[in-house]
């Protein structure tokens, strides 16, 4: 067995493969275009599918929260700043370690304080 032929035939089929990929890729993408602009399909809603060959709506991503950081969940919790630190060292709060700073998500905060956050009842008149 020839190591280098062998190697030379994969490595030729490979390409082929490729090939073949990109030729249908880009036919199907011109058929989108030409559809899309004929008024046939919306723009910006279609998703296709390249193992049936259909299009389908695509929902649309709902926006991604912005990260907050420390003094801003410590002013909407009405904390200190080494408050949040302590919290968050203890895992009561959730949040997100990029590089050196410590960011949060504010609706993961209230959802993971309102599942163990406990409300006392306890009242002495």
């Amino acid at each position: 067995m020839n190591n280098t032929s062998d190697s030379e035939q994969l490595q030729k089929a490979l390409n082929e493969l490729a090939t073949a990929m990109t030729r249908v890729i880009c036919t199907r993408v011109d058929q989108a275009v030409v559809e899309i602009m004929a008024g046939k399909l919306p723009a910006g809603e279609l998703d296709y599918h390249p193992s049936s060959g259909r299009t389908s709506k695509v929902m649309t991503p709902a926006p991604v929260e912005p990260f907050i950081n420390k003094p801003e969940v410590a002013r909407r919790l009405g904390k200190t700043v080494r408050t949040v630190d302590n919290w968050t060292k203890r895992g009561i709060l959730p949040y997100y370690k990029i590089g050196r700073s410590v960011e949060f998500r504010w609706s993961e905060v209230k959802m993971q304080l309102s599942q163990t956050a406990r409300v006392s009842r306890y009242f002495r008149p």
